[in-house]
Parts: C-alpha cells; sequence; structure tokens
C-alpha cells in the first residue's frame, strides 16, 4: 500500500463528489440510475447519498415520470466541504486519532501528531475553499487533456 493512498477521501465522499459533478455537467434533471451508470457507483448506495445531499438542501429531488435531481442552489454557493459534512459519519469526537488510538489532542499527542495536524489543517483549508463549479471546470480540464493525449496514457 502507498502512503499516499491513507490520503483519499472515503468512497461515499468520492461517490457524492462525483454525482455532484455529474449533476452539474448535466443542467437539466438527472437519474439516480443514469448517474450510477456513468460515474460506476451501485445505484441503491447512490441513493443514499442522494438522500443525505437532499436532507442538505444541496439536491432538490422530486419522483415521478418526470422526477429527477437537481443542484438545490448554483453549483458556486456548494463548497466541498459541504459535500463532505453531509455524507460523513457524524464522529462523536473530532478529536479521533489517525491511528485509530483513542483522542489526540495538542496536549495528548500520538506519535505523529505533530507531523499529521498542519497537513489535516491545510487539506480542510483547501476543501473548504474550493466550490463545485470550480471542481467541475477542473473536471471539463482534464477531460480535454485526456482525449487529446489519449495515446499517451
Amino acid at each position: 500500500m502507498e502512503i499516499s493512498n491513507i490520503l483519499s477521501l472515503s468512497k461515499t465522499i468520492q461517490h457524492a463528489i462525483q454525482a455532484m459533478i455529474y449533476i452539474d455537467l448535466d443542467k437539466g434533471k438527472s437519474k439516480v440510475s443514469k448517474i450510477a451508470e456513468e460515474c460506476n457507483i451501485p445505484a441503491s448506495y447512490l441513493s443514499k447519498i442522494v438522500q443525505k445531499l437532499s436532507t442538505a438542501n444541496l439536491l432538490e429531488t422530486s419522483t415521478g415520470r418526470t422526477g429527477g435531481i437537481l443542484l438545490g442552489k448554483p453549483s458556486t454557493q456548494i463548497k466541498v466541504s459541504d459535500i463532505i459534512a453531509a455524507v460523513s459519519y457524524k464522529e462523536k469526537n473530532k478529536d479521533l486519532c489517525i491511528l485509530g488510538i483513542d483522542r489526540c489532542t495538542d496536549l495528548a499527542k500520538c506519535p505523529i501528531h505533530d507531523s499529521w495536524k498542519p497537513l489535516k489543517d491545510k487539506i480542510a483549508r483547501e476543501l473548504g475553499g474550493k466550490t463545485l463549479k470550480e471542481l467541475t471546470q477542473g473536471m471539463i480540464k482534464k477531460k480535454k487533456i485526456l482525449i487529446e493525449n489519449a495515446s499517451k496514457f
């Protein structure tokens, strides 16, 4: 296992972000089944994620033949941190150690606390400042580069 793997977001968060980007790109009412297919996410799992995002007012959902999913507000007003907060398990103790060893604070530190805390804070600032619109625009650029350089990958 590469050390960079511990810095990956959970699958739930990844799926939520992917779905939100897809919905932003789609510009119309999206269906869970279509998003699940396009993003390679199990539909039942995505339904639960969509429900959480809807509860947080990040998505609007409607049922029936003309139903679907829309963004609950403009993508410029949705922060990545909002998406993460909507789908993340709410820990009773926010001071949980990255090593899983009880609480970890500046007073009661684990062996890697002093190295990890600045990284954790920087990641939180970076994600907190990014909007869904920025992610969507970044994915458009990425796809364009991948298409233009398909023979190199």
